[in-house]
């Protein structure tokens, strides 16, 4: 279940999805954060989404994560959510 990422990072995308359902999502502006995939595409975010809960399914079962902060990827509008391993 590792990432391997040092971060939580959601894809725009997924933020739109959640809006466009009538789900609210908490968003905060913050100072510019480089970040380094791997690949070396550097990017910076400037938002944070806090999500109240979020529940993986695993194979011992689900895992409820509260209050999840995630940096937000503006320019990737698929459906990606990476948590990091601070929270794994």
């Amino acid at each position: 279940m590792d990432s391997g990422a040092d971060t939580s990072l959601v894809a725009r995308g997924v933020i739109d999805k959640l809006e466009q359902s009538g789900t609210a999502v908490n968003i905060v502006d913050v100072a510019p954060r480089e970040l380094t995939p791997i690949g070396g595409r550097r990017f910076f975010v400037t938002r944070v989404a806090t999500f109240r809960e979020v529940v993986l399914t695993t194979s011992a079962g689900p895992l409820m994560l509260r209050n999840l902060a995630c940096n937000i990827e503006e320019a990737n509008t698929t459906l990606d959510f990476n948590v990091g391993r601070p929270i794994i």
